[in-house]
């Protein structure tokens, strides 16, 4: 049994359309998510707190209110605790 011409016409119709399609349904941000897993952008988003660590960390010589928005961004966004947020504003307000 030898494979006709439109058989092997047909099978790569349906491989051209499904690489069309995956294509078109890629997401907008994969250039920013190569591999758009929950892994990778649970990495980013650790990574983007650890900058925060680093510049909450930071004494650039702002006002105590400056301060306490800075902790009150690091709560939002996850890097600090209920507790760890209150502690960190008492010991900024004594």
């Amino acid at each position: 049994m030898s494979i006709g011409f439109w058989q092997v016409v047909i099978v790569l119709g349906v491989i051209v359309y499904i690489i069309v399609r995956n294509i078109k349904n890629r997401p907008k941000d994969s250039s920013k998510n190569r591999f758009g897993t929950k892994l990778e952008k649970r990495m980013m988003k650790l990574s983007s707190q650890k900058e925060e660590k680093v510049s909450a960390s930071e004494q650039d010589g702002g006002g105590l209110t400056d301060d306490i928005a800075r902790l009150k961004k690091l709560y939002k966004n996850g890097t600090l605790t209920k507790a760890e947020f209150e502690k960190a504003k008492n010991k900024l307000l004594k």
